[in-house]
């Protein structure tokens, strides 16, 4: 059947505007890049001393978005890092890093996580916020990319994928935009 008249159908593809058939999610789902906050602690920092900072300073978004990142990536805990991160966007509304990392955390939540459509709709409008406060930002645009290269949609993922300024393409983002040429 035509994808456009499943119920299944993320928004995503609605908003995009594309009316073709996406092929189904194949292989496992990729690995989405959580961004380093302002003022990144060094990786020898306690978080005895972070915690204390924090006590001392609840005011500063860049110590609660280190607090989220080591929640999730240390502490494994993505439910107290999305705390954290609630935090840092009380305190910076507009903090891409926090947006994009809010993203990643949703997209690992559940037993299907992303590869739920609505799930993956909710990741992508966060990542698409999360470009819109920081035009430049790779890491987010990255993350969208490899979203719609993971769903089938290549077409637009190339198109992200090229926005990419050529000082910042790494191996990943080059075999990102090599994915999405194949599917187109």
């Amino acid at each position: 059947s035509d994808v456009c008249s499943s119920y299944l159908l993320p928004k995503l593809v609605v908003e995009l505007g594309l009316a073709q058939r996406i092929a189904p999610a194949q292989g496992a789902f990729p690995v989405l890049v959580m961004m380093p906050f302002s003022a990144q602690g060094k990786s020898e920092e306690s978080i005895e001393a972070l915690r204390r900072q924090l006590s001392q300073n609840t005011g500063d978004a860049a110590l609660w978005g280190r607090y989220a990142l080591w929640l999730a990536e240390t502490y494994k805990n993505d439910a107290l890092a999305s705390i954290a991160l609630d935090r840092v966007l009380s305190i910076q509304p507009k903090s891409a890093a926090a947006i994009n990392n809010l993203a990643v955390l949703k997209s690992r939540v559940g037993r299907l996580g992303a590869e739920d459509p609505w799930t993956a709709t909710q990741v992508v409008a966060l990542l698409k916020d999360a470009e819109a406060v920081e035009q430049g930002t790779t890491a987010a645009r990255s993350n969208r990319a490899r979203m719609l290269n993971f769903f089938g949609i290549h077409s637009a993922a190339r198109k992200i994928w090229e926005k990419i300024p050529a000082a910042a393409r790494t191996p990943e983002v080059e075999d990102g935009l090599g994915v999405s040429l194949q599917g187109t």
